[in-house]
C-alpha cells in the first residue's frame, strides 16, 4: 500500500512578537452606502510569454484583500490557493494591482474584498546569469480578475503591504510574531492530490517535525527540519513544504508573519 499523509499538527511559533503601534483604519464592505472598488488597467512589470513555451498550466486562485483609500491592495492573503507555482505568479500580479477606491458619501474609504485570479502559464527554457539552462515559469497571458464580496472582513485593522518578512523602506526591520494571546496561529490549506502524490514519491513512512516561517501572504519560507524519521530527507521535506499555502497568523484581523512548527506523519493508507 502507498504511504499517506495522516496527521498535521501546529504548535506555537518560536520568535518574538511585538504589538502593533500603527493606527487601525475602519474597514467597509460594499453596500447601499458604499461603492465597490474597481480594477484599473494593470501595469505589466514584465511581458507575457506565449512563444517557445511548453507545459501550459492554468488555474484560479482566490485572495482576501483590502483596497485602501488610495486604491492600493493591502493585507493580501490566500483564501483558495492552488498549491503550486501558479500561486506565486498570481500573488505577484495582485500586489501590483491598482484600483479606483470604494467610496462612502463620495469620499474614498478602505473596502474589504475577495479577488478571483485566473492565470495561464507556461515554461520556457532560459539561461541564468551563469549561462546555465533552466526552465522558468511565466504568465502566458494577462490574468483574468474578478472582485467578489469579502469573507469575514474585519471592522477595523492596521493596513499593511508586502510579505512582512522582506525588509522595505516602510519596514526596514520586520518582525516575526509569536502565536498566543491576540496572535492567532497560521492554518494550512489541505494538501492537493498532486501534492500528496509528490510527497509520497519523496518521503518514507514515519514522523517528521518541521519549523516554517509563514509570511503574511501565507507563503512558507525559511524551512527547518527539527526531527526526521529518515535522516537525509531534509531537502525532500523542504521541497514538499515549499508548495504548501497557509492562512497566515492573524493579529486583531490583520495578517502577520509567524514561525510555527508542523508535525507530519506518513502511514499506510487505511491505518
Amino acid at each position: 500500500m502507498k504511504p499517506a499523509l495522516l496527521l498535521i499538527l501546529f504548535s506555537t511559533s518560536v520568535l518574538t512578537a511585538q504589538s502593533a503601534s500603527d493606527t487601525p483604519a475602519k474597514i467597509y464592505s460594499a453596500g447601499p452606502d458604499v461603492t465597490a472598488p474597481e480594477l484599473l488597467p494593470h501595469q505589466v512589470s514584465q511581458p507575457y510569454v506565449n512563444d517557445h513555451c511548453t507545459g501550459d498550466q492554468q488555474g484560479k486562485v482566490t485572495f482576501s484583500l483590502i483596497v485602501d483609500a488610495n486604491g492600493e491592495p493591502r493585507n493580501v492573503f490566500f483564501l483558495h490557493p492552488l498549491g503550486a507555482d501558479l500561486d506565486v505568479l498570481a500573488l505577484k500580479h495582485v500586489t501590483e494591482d491598482h484600483f479606483k477606491p470604494g467610496t462612502l458619501n463620495g469620499q474614498p474609504v478602505a473596502v474589504a474584498e475577495s479577488l478571483d485570479v485566473s492565470v495561464r502559464t507556461c515554461l520556457r527554457d532560459e539561461k541564468d546569469a551563469r549561462g546555465q539552462a533552466r526552465m522558468v515559469l511565466h504568465l502566458a497571458a494577462e490574468p483574468e480578475q474578478e472582485l467578489k464580496p469579502p469573507v469575514d472582513p474585519p471592522q477595523q485593522v492596521v493596513l499593511v503591504s508586502g510579505n512582512g518578512v522582506t525588509p522595505t523602506p516602510e519596514e526596514p526591520n520586520p518582525l516575526v510574531y509569536k502565536v498566543g494571546g491576540d496572535v492567532k496561529p497560521p492554518h494550512y490549506f489541505p494538501p492537493s492530490t498532486d501534492e500528496m502524490r509528490f510527497a509520497r514519491g519523496l518521503l518514507d513512512l514515519g514522523d517528521y517535525k518541521v519549523s516554517v516561517l509563514v509570511d503574511r501572504n501565507g507563503m512558507p519560507s525559511s524551512i527547518r527540519i527539527l526531527d526526521s524519521a529518515q535522516p537525509g530527507k531534509e531537502q525532500q521535506i523542504a521541497r514538499i513544504m515549499s508548495v504548501w499555502r497557509f492562512r497566515p497568523a492573524m493579529l486583531n484581523g490583520r495578517p502577520v508573519p509567524a514561525r510555527t512548527e508542523i508535525s507530519l506523519r506518513f502511514t499506510m493508507r487505511g491505518r
